[in-house]
Formats: structure tokens, sequence, C-alpha cells
């Protein structure tokens, strides 16, 4: 909603202290034509309005394409990709110039360009060329029949046989037949012309061997006779001797198959069918604990299991908490989903605890009360849970919108842990930003830090103070040295632009990034359907620059097809 020129937010919504007058109203939305009306605003009224906004229709982009051929059934290639045979029609086709192209055995290809206007229908009838023969044939008859017939090691069929399209020169025709010696005739093939091939097959001594052959249900699995690997099936194993052999299939997940007493005899095919059982599937899983250093205390949704290392095995497939305890280390805590037939690895790098350093309680700061709110996020170790004023308001290390302006009393509350408690200022549609805090285990000794928690951005408004104290910080870890550099963080809507600084990619919002010197740098944020938002920015060492960004949607291309 964009009213007098100046954006007030998204619809629907009240947009108060508006003066009394002629004002101009419009509204926009990505893929809608624009609303734009003057309204009449009386002093101490609400001038209602409401509106549907129509959306824009589709441009139309794409046209078709109806491609007949003669003869019928030649593969149609549209810019290199198949579409069927004729005759047929090519629908969706994009605007535009294209390469059409018909092929048919026997005939030459056929290839024009195809001019496709939005929304017409380019109609194409393409007569092909015959090719002049330029192969001949090959006719092989045996005695006996019912041989296998090759041609150049490639199967053609079953005595008697004859097959075309052979290139002319030489080639070679094998022929086998089951109790037969098999035979090998060279010979050559003209263009336009039937080589005819015959051949008289000798018999074979009587066979002294047999064969096997294995199935199995799946396939893909490893087959043994008598301990010797065969190959995969389904295969067949030949020059068997008579009499009984053990065969064995096996295959990954699945139970092993084995027939200790498979009867082969010579001159014959013993067929084996090996169903495989697939493994039962397991119902539980386990976690693998490790800590440095070792010999701590291992909790599983807060049971004790032992110390580590350790292995929690026969576990439900879900979600778990595991707590690690060691004294003189700060608790390590993680959550952990089980997969059933696996083991998850958990490995923690157990902290020290920090040595306390007594320091002057500071003096307490008294609360104070913008019109408007903020946001904040508490950057805290481990994860806590946020009270503002005394009401449950999210979990550190996440943004809490919302929060009215001013100077508030922050509480972290966590199990297993000592409550902190601290004042911070919250700018009015900006977002404070604490340094980290570390959370000391019950039972450390506590320590008041020398000063409260900062919050940024530091232009944030400044205030009159009441005289309402805010609670003092019980316990707050030590704070991280001041650093030479600055932050950013970008809070944008909608949310997904990806964020550069001085041209360089950063990520994508919303997002905190570090490490920025410091100065005025180039902020750009990009995303697909907006207009590029850029920006300059200043940075400076120890401080976290906040910055809000409301994407405009780019309509230009929109407009333009309508021009």
């Amino acid at each position: 909603m964009i009213l007098d020129g100046s954006y007030k937010g998204t619809a629907n919504m009240t947009i108060p202290d508006v003066g009394a007058g002629v004002h101009t109203l419009r509204l926009e939305k990505a893929g809608y034509y624009p609303y734009q009306d003057s309204i009449i605003v009386n002093a101490g009224l609400t001038t209602n309005v409401t509106w549907i906004l129509t959306e824009i229709p589709p441009p139309v982009v794409n046209g078709s394409i109806s491609v007949q051929s003669t003869p019928t059934g030649a593969a149609v290639i549209l810019d290199g990709e198949g579409k069927g045979t004729t005759n047929t029609a090519i629908p969706d086709v994009s605007a535009g110039v294209h390469t059409l192209r018909l092929e048919k055995t026997g005939y030459y290809p056929w290839e024009n360009p195809v001019i496709v206007v939005a929304g017409e229908t380019a109609n194409v009838a393409a007569v092909l060329s015959m090719v002049p023969p330029a192969t001949g044939s090959i006719a092989v008859e045996t005695d006996p029949a019912e041989a296998n017939v090759y041609l150049d090691t490639e199967f053609i069929g079953l005595s008697p046989v004859s097959v075309g399209n052979v290139t002319p020169g030489s080639h070679s025709v094998q022929i086998e037949k089951d109790g037969y010696e098999p035979r090998e005739v060279n010979t050559t093939v003209s263009a336009g012309a039937t080589t005819i091939v015959s051949v008289a097959l000798t018999a074979l001594p009587p066979p002294t061997t047999g064969s096997l052959d294995v199935f199995s249900e799946p396939t893909g699995a490893n087959v043994y006779v008598d301990t010797d690997f065969k190959g995969i099936t389904n295969l067949s194993v030949p020059d068997l001797y008579p009499g009984l052999h053990t065969v064995r299939v096996e295959k990954d997940g699945y139970i092993p198959y084995e027939n200790a007493s498979v009867p082969i005899s010579a001159g014959a095919v013993t067929q084996v069918y090996a169903i495989l059982d697939p493994v039962p599937v397991p119902e539980t899983g386990e976690i693998d604990i490790s800590s440095n250093p070792s010999g701590a205390a291992a909790y599983l949704d807060g049971v004790l299991k032992g110390t580590t290392p350790l292995t929690i095995v026969n576990l439900d497939p879900q979600l778990y908490t595991i707590r690690i305890e060691k004294s003189g280390y700060l608790t390590w805590e993680e959550n952990v989903t089980v997969v059933a037939g696996e083991a998850a690895l958990v490995v923690a790098d157990l902290i020290p605890i920090p040595t306390p350093t007594p320091t002057q309680t500071p003096t307490p700061i008294p609360t104070t009360t913008l019109q408007g709110t903020g946001g904040l996020l508490v950057v805290s170790e481990p994860t806590a849970t946020v009270f503002v004023d005394g009401v449950e308001r999210g979990k550190s290390n996440e943004v809490i919108g919302n929060v009215i302006g001013g100077t508030r009393n922050v509480t972290l509350v966590k199990a297993g842990y000592k409550t902190t408690s601290f004042p911070v200022t919250i700018p009015v549609t900006r977002v404070a930003i604490t340094p980290k805090i570390f959370l000391e285990p019950a039972g450390v000794p506590t320590t008041v830090p020398t000063t409260a928690p900062t919050t940024l951005p530091t232009t944030s408004p400044t205030v009159t103070l009441t005289t309402a104290p805010t609670t003092i910080p019980t316990t707050s870890g030590p704070f991280p040295p001041a650093p030479s550099t600055g932050s950013i963080f970008v809070y944008s809507v909608p949310f997904g632009c990806s964020v550069y600084v001085d041209e360089i990619f950063k990520g994508t919002s919303p997002g905190f990034f570090g490490l920025i010197e410091p100065g005025t740098h180039e902020l750009k944020l990009v995303r697909t359907g907006y207009l590029d938002d850029v920006r300059s920015i200043t940075v400076h060492a120890g401080d976290i620059s906040t910055v809000l960004v409301m994407m405009v949607p780019d309509v230009g291309s929109i407009i333009s097809a309508f021009l």
C-alpha cells in the first residue's frame, strides 16, 4: 500500500495519523493490475477502502507446428529433440525460428527452418526422397535345420533365415546347434543381391558333462557352485561333471539360498530357481557416544546411561536429547535422531568452565518505554527460553518480533543452568542483538558483568529513563574481546534474497554476516522478480548494523508485454 507516494505496508491494514483532506492511495501486487484512486480523509473518522485487484493474464508466447510427410512415419526432430513421427502436431513451441528435421529409413533426411508465431500454427508438408538401394542380403540354410545363425557375431535367427540391409563387402556367418560342431563361413555381399550360404553340420560325440541354469528373485545375486564363484544371476554354468553339486546364491540384504544336492546329468541342463527372502528390517537403532575428554556422564532424555565412551542400543527410531556432563566443563547438549538399523555417532568436545572474574555490580538500569515495537536477538550458549519483562517470548538464537520499544528486562531460563537477567534497549523498527552470553551450569560460582549487554544498532533513538528499575543479571559468561571488525544483520521482505557486500556474495536473507571491515560498504540485495536494492552502509568495529529492506516487485517486464 502506497499513500501519497509513501509505502505504508501490505493490505489488509489501517493507516493511522493521516491528515484530513484528499490523498492518493495506490495498491500494488505482483501479477495484478495496480489500483490507484483519490480518497478523502475527514478528521477524527476512518475512511474504509475496499478493492478487488484484477489479475494480469499471462501473455501468449508460444505457437505450434503441424508436420506432415510423404511417406508418413518419419521421425520428427525439432531443435535436436525427438517429437514423435509424422503426421503429428507439436504444441507449445516458443515463438521464433526453429530447425525441423525428418528422418526415415531408406529416405534422405529432410531439414528446414520453421518460423513459429505466438498464438499461431506453422504448417509443414515435406516430401521425402528415397535413397537408392545400397545394401544386399544373406540367406542361410543348414542341414539339419533349427540351428542358431549369427552374422558378424550378431544373432539373426534360426535356420533357414534371411536378413536384409547388409552392407556390401566381406562378412562372417557363424552357425551353432546343440550336438553339432560349430561352423563359421566367410562370404561376400553385393549391393542389390542375395548371397546364399548352405552348410551341412557334423554331429558331436556324446557329451560327458552337463550344465546348470541359475535364476533368482531378485536377480543380480552371486552364484557359487561347490564354493567356486560362477557369476551373477541369471546365468548358465556349463561343463559340470555328472553328480551332485552344492549351489549357493547370495545377495546383500537377503538371506542366502543353498542347496547341497543339485543333480547334474551328462548332456542335460539342470535349472535352479532361488527365491531370496529379505533380511528382516531392524526395528531399533543405537547411539555411539564419545567425548573429549572422556569419562563424562552421558544422559539420554535426562536419564543417566553411563560414562563416555559408551554405546546405547535397542533405541526406538525417534528424536533423543543427549546431555554430557563433566566436572569443570560446560554441559554439552544435542538432539540426535535414531534411525532403525543405523548407529548415530555423537562426539562431544567439552569446553572448560571459564574462570570467573569478580567485578563490581553495575548500577541498576531503569526501564523505559518507546512508542512502537522492535526486534530482539539474544545470542547464548546453550539455547535458552527468553522472558521479556517476565513474559515468555521465545528462544535465544532466534529473532523475537513485536517487542515494545525501550529498555526491557530480559531473562534467560534453562534447566540445569543458572537463570540470567539483564536489561536490553529495544530500538523501534530495528533489531537489538546482544553479545554472546555463556550460561553457567547450576552450582558454578556466579559473577556479575561489569557492563550490561549492549544492543544494536548503535543508532537506536535516545530515550528518557523512568524510575522503574530492572533486574540486574545474576550470571553471564565471559564476553569475547572487542573485535576489530563489525557485522551486518540483514532482514528482508520477502526472505531468500541474495546478499552482496562490495559485490561479494555473503549468503541469503535474513542473515547475520560478520568479519566486515570498518568503513562504508555497498550492500546489494538481489531476488528474481524484484528490483535490485543497492544502498551504502557504514560498519563500525564491534558493532552490528541492522538493515531492513522491503524489496520492490519488478513489474516492468509484465507491463512491456502489453505495450
